[in-house]
C-alpha cells in the first residue's frame, strides 16, 4: 500500500492532505524520513508522523439490524 493511502486509513487526513504532511518531512518509515510519495508500506513497517506511531484504525463491528 502506498504511504499516502496508509496514512489516510490511519485517520491522519485525506490522501491529498497527507501528501503535504509527507512533503513537509513529518513522516518516517522504519526510522528514515519519507522523501517520496511512491513509497510502499509493508506489513512489518513502522510509520510515524511527528514522532507518533501511525496505525490503521480498526473498524467497529457492524450492528445487526433488528427487524
Amino acid at each position: 500500500m502506498r504511504i499516502n493511502r496508509f496514512l489516510a486509513s490511519c485517520g491522519v487526513g485525506s490522501r491529498r492532505s497527507v501528501e503535504d504532511v509527507i512533503r513537509a518531512g513529518r513522516v518516517t518509515l522504519d526510522g528514515e524520513k519519507v522523501k517520496s510519495l511512491s513509497i510502499q508500506v509493508g506489513d512489518d513497517s513502522i510509520v510515524e508522523v511527528d514522532g507518533q506511531p501511525a496505525a490503521v484504525a480498526e473498524r467497529p463491528p457492524l450492528r445487526e439490524s433488528s427487524s
